[in-house]
C-alpha cells in the first residue's frame, strides 16, 4: 500500500495515515491478515519522522484494527479469537448444567430449547446484546439485518447519534458494538467510559459498482460528494477512487453535501460527467435526483471473511 500526506490537510499526519488505511479496508483494498509496509518504509515513503508513523500504527492497534508483531511487520488484525476467553467451554458447561436440571424437572430438553430461543429473542429485542452502529439509522438497519440473518441472532441497529444519546441504563445492557472500519474509532470515542467491546466489520464495493465506475468514459470529470462529518477525507477519497476504481484519465474532485449547494443544479449543469454521492447520503436524496443520469453511489456489501472474524470476536457460537 502506498501512502501520501497533504500539508494543507486539517488532519495531523498520523491521522492522515490512519484514514488511508481505514478507507482501504472499507472498500476491500486491504483485507484482514494483509501485511502493511514497515514503519521505516512508510516514514521514508512520505518523508516524515518514524515516530509519527509508529503513533499512527499504534492508534489503529489500540482500535483493534492492526497488530504490530516483532519480526512479522504490521498486520491487519484478523480478530480470529476462536476461544474468546473460553466461551465455547462456558457454553458447553452451561448447557450440561441446564440439561441435568431439565431432566430432573421432567421437561423435554429439545422442547425447552425452542421455548428458550423465543424468550431469548424477546429479551434481546428489549435489551440488545449486540448493536450495529453507522452514520445513519437506515444504513445501520440494512447491515444489522443482513448480519442477523447470517448469524441467526438479534442485532439492534443504531445511528451514531442514537448511540451517543443512549441512556446509561440501556447502554449497560450492550456487550458488543459492530461498526465498519471507517467508523470504529468514532464509536470507540462514544463508548470510551464503558466496557463495551467495539468490533470492526469489513465492507466491500459490490462488483456491479466496480464495473459501472470502470466504464466511465475516458477523460471523464467526476465529483465525489461526502457527508459533512467526513470533510477531511476528501483528498484520500480522491486518491482511492483514482487508483482503485476509475479509468486513469479521469479527473476527480471531492466536496461535502453542505458545500455542494443545489444538487440538481450541479447535476443538470453538466460540469461533471458523474457525481458520486456517498452511500450515507444516497438515501437522503430525492428520488428524482437518484434517477438522474449523472448521479450514482457506491454500493457496499459485507465482507464475509471479515464477518466471520467478527462473529468469533462477538462471542457468537455455532
Amino acid at each position: 500500500m502506498e501512502f501520501f500526506v497533504r500539508k494543507d490537510s486539517v488532519l495531523p499526519i498520523d491521522a492522515q495515515l490512519n484514514e488511508q488505511i481505514k478507507l482501504a479496508l472499507l472498500v476491500g483494498r486491504l483485507r484482514p491478515g494483509d501485511t502493511l509496509p514497515s514503519i521505516r518504509d512508510v516514514a521514508k515513503q512520505v518523508n516524515v519522522n518514524r515516530g509519527i508513523v509508529h503513533k499512527a500504527y499504534m492508534e489503529l492497534q489500540d482500535a483493534g484494527i492492526l497488530t504490530l508483531k516483532q519480526g512479522k511487520g504490521v498486520l491487519v488484525e484478523k480478530e480470529l479469537k476462536y476461544n474468546h476467553g473460553g466461551i465455547n467451554e462456558r457454553a458447553e458447561s452451561h448447557a450440561n448444567e441446564l440439561l441435568v436440571k431439565l431432566s430432573a424437572s421432567g421437561i423435554c430438553p429439545s422442547a425447552f430449547a425452542r421455548y428458550l430461543y423465543q424468550k431469548a429473542r424477546e429479551h434481546e429485542s428489549k435489551f440488545p446484546f449486540i448493536v450495529y452502529a453507522d452514520i445513519t439509522k437506515s444504513q445501520a438497519s440494512e447491515r444489522a439485518n443482513r448480519i442477523a440473518s447470517i448469524w441467526q441472532v438479534h442485532i439492534e441497529p443504531m445511528s451514531l447519534e442514537e448511540l451517543a444519546n443512549l441512556e446509561p441504563g440501556r447502554k449497560k445492557q450492550i456487550r458488543r458494538v459492530l461498526a465498519s472500519y471507517l467508523r470504529v474509532e468514532q464509536v470507540q470515542k462514544l463508548l470510551r467510559r464503558t466496557s463495551i467491546e467495539v468490533i470492526p466489520v469489513g465492507l466491500k464495493v459490490k462488483p456491479a459498482t466496480v464495473e459501472e465506475f470502470r466504464k466511465f468514459p475516458a477523460g471523464s470529470s467526476v465529483l465525489v460528494v461526502m457527508d459533512d462529518s467526513d470533510h477531511a477525507l476528501g483528498p484520500f477519497l480522491v486518491d482511492l477512487y483514482q487508483k482503485q476504481f476509475l479509468p486513469a484519465t479521469t479527473t476527480v474532485k471531492a466536496t461535502t453535501l453542505g458545500r455542494l449547494g443545489n444538487a440538481k443544479r450541479v447535476l443538470d449543469s453538466g460540469k461533471y460527467d458523474r457525481v458520486i454521492f456517498a452511500s450515507s447520503l444516497w438515501e437522503k436524496l430525492p428520488e428524482q435526483l437518484r434517477k438522474h443520469r449523472r448521479a450514482t453511489s457506491p454500493q457496499l456489501d459485507l465482507d464475509l471473511p471479515s464477518l466471520e472474524s467478527a462473529r468469533i470476536s462477538a462471542g457468537i457460537i455455532v
